[in-house]
């Protein structure tokens, strides 16, 4: 599981953690999702007291923690030795902070895990072009697209379909993560009967299913269902300016693709 010492180093680290004490006159320490200490301390290896902490969060995952180990001196001193635990809640002000840390750091994140990820889909993207200039059989290079898809988009599954001559059917040429006797990997399907593909081909767009189980435009929902997909990306495959074949990325979730995944997918399947 990734923290948030996975983005940023050690001095990054402890410079926040000094600002932030400075700051709130009391001690802070960056930790990660279990309470334990990024940076550890010889003199005090053990987890932080925890009067207050705030989460830092990548997506829907912590990946590591604010905490503020007491409450302020002047707090603990006008509260007395004998002092309620509402009576040391913290501040407004206090709290208010560290959540605007919190999430100033989950943003850093986010953008430099997206970044990451960019790099590596650009040194796959290479990778297939390397790939795809020394391969000469249309089978080979389709396969390598399938598996590609699947890597790039962190796709469940990925099958391609070409035009037969006549324009008139839609056959299977490679797929990727799919069990060859279900329905998504038929053989030829005619054109006329998938709407899906039918505006695929004809505008040269993609076509996002969130559903597949439920919209009515699906030919083989039980396949999709059976196979644990929820919902496709379809993509024209074309060459020289006409479309040859739809290549759909499939996922387990409904899943919104960002400007980046949606070029990425068309430099793929040009």
């Amino acid at each position: 599981m990734a923290t948030i010492a996975d983005y940023f180093n050690s001095k990054t680290l402890q410079l926040m953690q000094e600002t932030f004490t400075t700051v709130l006159g009391v001690e802070v320490c960056v930790c990660a999702p279990d309470g334990q200490r990024i940076l550890r301390d010889a003199l005090d290896p053990d987890p932080p007291q925890q009067y207050l902490k705030v989460p830092v969060k990548l997506e829907k995952e912590v990946i590591g923690l604010l905490v503020m180990r007491e409450p302020p001196p002047e707090m603990a001193r006008q509260a007395g030795a004998n002092a309620r635990e509402a009576d040391l809640r913290a501040p407004k002000w206090i709290t208010d902070f560290l959540k605007l840390m919190a999430a100033m750091l989950s943003s850093l994140c986010k953008r430099e895990h997206t970044l990451r990820l960019r790099v590596d889909e650009l040194s796959t993207m290479y990778r297939l072009t390397a790939e795809f200039t020394g391969r000469r059989e249309l089978s080979s290079v389709l396969t390598t697209v399938a598996a590609t898809v699947v890597q790039l988009l962190d796709a469940k599954a990925c099958t391609i379909r070409l035009l037969t001559e006549d324009g008139k059917e839609l056959r299977m040429a490679a797929a990727n993560n799919v069990i060859d006797d279900r329905h998504l990997v038929r053989g030829s399907i005619p054109l006329e009967d998938s709407k899906i593909d039918q505006e695929v081909i004809a505008t040269k767009r993609m076509v996002y299913i969130p559903d597949l189980e439920h919209d009515s435009r699906v030919l083989f929902p039980e396949g999709a269902k059976a196979e644990g997909l929820v919902s496709a990306l379809c993509t024209p495959l074309v060459y020289r300016g006409a479309a040859l074949g739809v290549v759909r990325a499939y996922k387990a979730t409904a899943y919104k693709y960002d400007r980046f995944e949606h070029a990425l997918m068309f430099a793929i399947a040009a």
